[in-house]
């Protein structure tokens, strides 16, 4: 698959518009051409960048592009007679609506009778097809484990294929000043380098985009929502290599450069600078560094795989990080305030509102604030049935009336230069069945059981999963998500590194973590609830033998308690609501008009 598709697009493309084929169907219609072209058995196309990232440029999104699909996880096999696309429960609905019609089948990863796709692929191929993947999208990992099954080549020729392709980002960097980030490249840099060194190494090669923007302070707009730059670094005991498209420097950013001691080259020259370098102890991430890079490593090179420092370093927030969080929480506690009022009002006056005008008005309201930056995701507004759809994204075909009943679910967050957020509530719209009622309680049990939660160092986030499911276990009910995630400081929401779900392989939870706590209940064709507080691990106590954490609840934002049976709340949880409501109180009320601080204190009564 080497040669260019562009002579024969054309001709497929009239081919398709005759039969009035799907533009997906269109789109793995050229592609099977070119597979049968250069005897290529299956083609493998995962949600990956040249950085496994987990939210991608348009750029990057081949996946979407030949599948329809726009989730942000998923992968996709294609081979000459068959097609079939691997998400997980995030997205069972969501794929199964934009994969009609397609001819693509779903397997739904998680489920006990789902054949993993490697499988798939060695019943599509057997032992001598061969399988093509762009090696840039697939970690070393991944690429080892999966060629012990199948033969597999690398190449991105079949990428031609896609007109018009987005061009990449060109976004400006820019420097995230120490006073946000609490502490300077210089000291970073002193930290990561010991840490290299204490591993025997000479030298680490990140790949990780968040991780090199904590690293060296800087941000762009590179991926939506994601404040990160496109780029590689090379950190040695000398030497500092960032490599980086050029265009993008300003005067400043080169002068904070040299004063840092970072010498920049251009992105597309990582290769080639990996390749020439010979008897070096090198340090990468096998499940973040992709194939083709780690192709480059000559036979000299003692290659030492080990998850990044970095990502450890920056998990646990500074003082200035953490108060930078604590004051971001507060101006988005002022705009849902704001924000909830003139929903009420909207109802009370029989004002249209849709999903859409929703997420608009809370768009408009966060810009008000200061050290707005951009949301850091796509707000979900989901009313009725679309809210059991997790990451559900309104359209202007979707887009649903609110009506004076049922429950109407909103997740969202904002990235301010001081902090990330991520919360997400369930409203009452007006009248709710008594499941509605119960399922919201049950959910709400869980939220604050968690919230609670006082755990001895050395815990890990599946140890304390169930801490929120346990009450929805008990009704036989569960969801597919996590619990918690951890939040990156102006970064991804998403930080990756630290979690709170049933998967085992996740690090021990230390202060200064800072996690989501969302557990949620979905029924589909119904209703979908979620509460989501983002918390901070702070020391609790210490006895003889063993130090004990809990939860800070970093977020103020008032839990909807029209949707609550509270013959299901204990003493305990009806305490605890109150006393987080006193604080949601005390700490914005400086912030808020006479208006908003009556509506507030009316509609936050004690239970």
């Amino acid at each position: 698959m080497k040669k260019d598709a562009e002579n024969y697009n054309f001709a497929h493309y009239i081919i398709l518009c005759t039969f009035e084929m799907s533009e997906t169907v269109g789109h793995l219609y050229e592609l099977r051409c070119m597979m049968k072209e250069y005897g290529v058995s299956a083609c493998l196309i995962p949600q990956a960048d040249p950085h496994q990232s987990e939210y991608l440029e348009d750029h990057y999104k081949v996946r979407e592009y030949f599948s329809g699909f726009t989730g942000s996880a998923g992968l996709l096999a294609v081979s000459l007679t068959d097609v079939g696309l691997w998400t997980d429960s995030r997205y069972y609905l969501q794929a199964s609506e934009q994969l009609q019609l397609s001819g693509i089948k779903l397997y739904k990863q998680g489920l006990t009778d789902t054949i993993s796709y490697d499988k798939w692929l060695y019943n599509q191929v057997g032992d001598c097809g061969v399988v093509v993947v762009n090696a840039n999208n697939i970690s070393v990992n991944e690429w080892i484990r999966l060629s012990k099954i199948v033969k597999l080549k690398d190449s991105d020729s079949f990428e031609s294929l896609w007109f018009n392709r987005p061009p990449l980002s060109d976004s400006k960097i820019f420097i995230h000043d120490v006073k946000y980030s609490g502490k300077s490249v210089d000291k970073k840099l002193t930290e990561f380098r010991k840490a290299i060194l204490d591993a025997k190494a000479d030298c680490c090669i990140l790949t990780v985009l968040d991780e090199i923007a904590w690293l060296l302070n800087i941000r762009a707009f590179d991926v939506p929502h994601n404040p990160v730059v496109r780029s590689y670094l090379i950190v040695n005991k000398d030497e500092c290599i960032l490599f980086v498209d050029l265009n993008k420097l300003s005067p400043e950013l080169v002068k904070y450069f040299a004063i840092n001691n970072i010498s920049v080259r251009e992105y597309d020259e990582v290769g080639v600078f990996i390749s020439n370098m010979q008897n070096v102890r090198v340090l990468y991430d096998a499940d973040k560094m992709s194939f083709r890079l780690y192709s480059k490593f000559s036979s000299t090179i003692i290659a030492i795989c080990k998850t990044s420092f970095v990502s450890a370093m920056k998990a646990v927030k500074n003082d200035t990080e953490i108060r930078g969080f604590k004051n971001a929480m507060k101006r988005d506690g002022v705009v849902w305030v704001k924000f909830l009022r003139w929903f009420e009002l909207n109802q009370q006056n029989g004002i249209k509102m849709t999903e859409r005008s929703v997420m608009n008005e809370l768009r408009k309201l966060k810009s008000e604030q200061n050290g707005f930056v951009e949301e850091s995701f796509e707000t979900t507004v989901g009313y009725g049935k679309h809210a059991a759809i997790v990451h559900y994204a309104a359209t202007e075909q979707s887009d649903a009336v609110i009506k004076n009943s049922g429950l109407l679910l909103i997740d969202t967050g904002t990235q301010y230069l001081d902090g990330t957020t991520d919360t997400t509530r369930t409203l009452a719209c007006g009248s709710l069945t008594q499941q509605e009622k119960i399922d919201y309680t049950l959910v709400l049990k869980g939220h604050i059981a968690l919230a609670q939660a006082i755990f001895p160092l050395g815990t890990k986030g599946s140890q304390i999963d169930i801490l929120a499911r346990q009450y929805l276990w008990q009704k036989g009910l569960d969801y597919g998500h996590g619990t918690g995630h951890g939040v990156g400081h102006f970064l991804n929401v998403h930080e990756g590194y630290a979690r709170i779900s049933p998967r085992e392989n996740g690090p021990i939870i230390e202060a200064g973590f800072t996690f989501t706590n969302e557990p949620g209940l979905y029924r589909e064709g119904c209703h979908g609830i979620r509460i989501e507080n983002m918390l901070l691990v702070v020391d609790d106590k210490k006895t003889e033998n063993t130090k004990f954490l809990r939860f800070e609840t970093l977020t103020l934002v008032p839990i909807d308690m029209k949707a609550i049976d509270l013959s299901l709340l204990d003493e305990n949880e009806r305490n605890y609501l109150n006393n987080y409501h006193k604080r949601v109180i005390t700490l914005l009320s400086p912030l808020l008009n006479e208006e908003e601080n009556n509506w507030l204190k009316n509609t936050l009564y004690e239970i």
